[in-house]
């Protein structure tokens, strides 16, 4: 939080780095049907809002080019148009997902 897009998604980066995932390994704000489906599970295990009343950042798009946000509002998933762009609010948050493939030998 208090960061803008730009800033969020550099730490994000930096979090690839630092833990050492491999250069073909995609980190970002995730798509909203990821997110959404992981949020929905967590909230149905365990009835609590999974982003801790923040609204979270997404990578999906509308058809106008506008970003979608994702936030928990009365036990409800809500999907709504994400109008602030580069702005930084204290309620504005990523929900950092991602699986890596396990390989057998």
């Amino acid at each position: 939080t208090e960061k803008n897009m730009s800033e969020q998604a550099a730490v994000i980066a930096s979090f690839k780095t630092e833990v050492g995932l491999p250069a073909w390994y995609d980190v970002s704000f995730g798509s909203v049907n990821h997110i959404g489906g992981m949020s929905l599970a967590h909230f149905n295990a365990t009835g609590m809002d999974p982003f801790n009343s923040l609204v979270v950042r997404t990578d999906t798009c509308c058809a106008d080019g506008g970003r979608l946000g994702l936030d928990w509002g009365q036990g409800r998933l809500c999907c709504d148009g994400w109008d602030w762009g580069e702005a930084r609010d204290s309620d504005l948050a990523v929900f950092v997902v991602g699986v890596v493939k396990a390989l057998g030998r």
